[in-house]
């Protein structure tokens, strides 16, 4: 999972958080694909976190986790909490799912305000 942001003076900065959640590397392959955060800023005003997150929820994702009986999905959606424990309840959150079966719309939570009360239970739904 990688953070990409861009500073105030216009560089561009990424931090690897795998190294702070690792459960596997599975895990960040398959079922945290990638976490975007890009920080918009205008001059005389605060910026806005704003973070979209890919999910698989591919069917591969029923499978247990190596040495362990919880499956990809479970740990997946254990670790994403868990993040979004970390990340200022400020944050815009957009969450979307990929998968080979056909999906009406990816959007779990559409990207804007962070609404936990609407967010985790989405997190938690997701089959």
């Amino acid at each position: 999972m990688l953070l990409v942001h861009e500073t105030e003076s216009g560089q561009i900065k990424t931090q690897n958080f795998m190294k702070k959640i690792v459960m596997s590397p599975l895990l960040a392959g398959a079922a945290l694909t990638f976490m975007l955060c890009a920080f918009s800023s205008a001059l005389g005003q605060s910026s806005i976190d704003q973070v979209v997150i890919v999910l698989d929820a591919s069917g591969s994702m029923k499978q247990n986790m190596p040495g362990s009986s919880q499956n990809k999905m479970d740990a997946a959606k254990e670790a994403l909490i868990e993040v979004l424990g970390n990340i200022p309840q400020s944050t815009h959150v957009g969450l979307v799912v990929f998968s080979a079966a056909d999906i009406s719309d990816p959007w779990v939570f559409p990207l804007g305000q962070r609404d936990d009360s609407t967010l985790l239970p989405a997190i938690r739904s997701i089959q």
